[in-house]
C-alpha cells in the first residue's frame, strides 16, 4: 500500500493486532493513538519494538511521568492532551453536563 501518493504521511493505530500485521508495510509514520493506552514504560517498549515512531499519551499521564518517558525513549516522538477541566466523565459528557446545570 502506497499511502504517500495520496498525501498521507502517517497512520494512527489503536490496535496491537493491527500494528503487528502492518509493521512491515510502507505506511509512513506509525503513530500510537491515545486509545491504545500507552501508560507506562512496558507498553511503550512494546510499541517501539513494533516499529512505532510517535506515541500519543492519554490525558491521564502526569507531567513527571511524561518527562520520564521522553527521557527513556529519546528516539520516539510524544504528544499529549492538555486537559484543564475538572470533569471525571468522558470529555464529550462533560460538555453536555455544563449545559444542563
Amino acid at each position: 500500500v502506497q499511502l504517500r501518493k495520496y498525501g498521507i504521511s502517517g497512520f494512527i493505530i489503536s490496535s496491537i493486532p493491527l500494528l503487528s500485521k502492518i509493521e512491515n508495510m510502507e505506511l509512513g509514520k506509525l503513530i500510537i493513538s491515545s486509545l491504545a493506552l500507552a501508560l507506562n514504560r512496558g507498553a511503550i517498549e512494546l510499541y517501539r519494538e513494533l516499529g512505532v515512531d510517535r506515541i500519543i499519551l492519554t490525558r491521564q499521564n502526569k507531567l513527571p511521568e511524561i518527562e520520564k518517558l521522553i527521557k527513556l525513549f529519546p528516539e520516539l516522538e510524544f504528544e499529549t492532551f492538555g486537559f484543564f477541566d475538572k470533569c471525571n466523565n468522558l470529555d464529550e459528557l462533560c460538555r453536555t453536563t455544563d449545559y444542563i446545570r
